[in-house]
């Protein structure tokens, strides 16, 4: 978390363009703030039997399950005039599941966006986890292409069947 905001901070000073906007940074910057200010969030790892967590449903690989107390902390250090509407963005942006959060879709969605600003920048970035992360991008989008020509020729295919 404080890389992403050390890097939304480079990026700042640098060339001026940032994160701000991103719903998936205003939810990281509050748990970093968190985190680096007040409570530190202490590695941790625990055995939980599944029997004991929530119905926790996910599309990705990983989970980072923070308790859902240190989320809601988070609330009250942003200042009041953003806190409204930034609360409801973190509330959108992570998985809620009972007594924990998964903040890990939001990290993963942020890493994407980080993926496109870069590319939108034409910076050049040659790291093995950058090319990897490339490809992977790369596949991602052809399978959403196909995807969505799947749904149009279904959807297409219905239209011409009820006439």
């Amino acid at each position: 978390m404080n890389a992403i905001h050390s890097l939304n901070d480079r990026l700042n000073n640098s060339i001026n363009e940032n994160f701000f906007k991103s719903e998936e940074f205003i939810s990281i910057k509050a748990l970093r703030n968190l985190f680096h200010h007040q409570d530190e969030l202490l590695n941790e790892l625990r055995i939980i039997p599944a029997e004991k967590l929530p119905p926790i449903t996910t599309d990705l690989l990983y989970l980072c399950l923070v308790p859902k107390h240190l989320v809601e902390a988070s609330f009250e250090h942003i200042p009041n005039k953003y806190r409204k509407e930034q609360k409801g963005i973190i509330r959108s942006t992570l998985k809620w599941y009972g007594e924990v959060v998964n903040i890990y879709p939001c990290i993963f969605n942020f890493s994407v966006k980080v993926f496109e600003k870069a590319k939108s920048l034409v910076l050049e970035l040659d790291s093995n986890e950058y090319k990897e992360f490339e490809a992977s991008y790369g596949s991602r989008q052809k399978m959403d292409i196909l995807i969505s020509l799947m749904v149009t020729l279904i959807v297409t295919q219905e239209v011409s069947l009820k006439y």
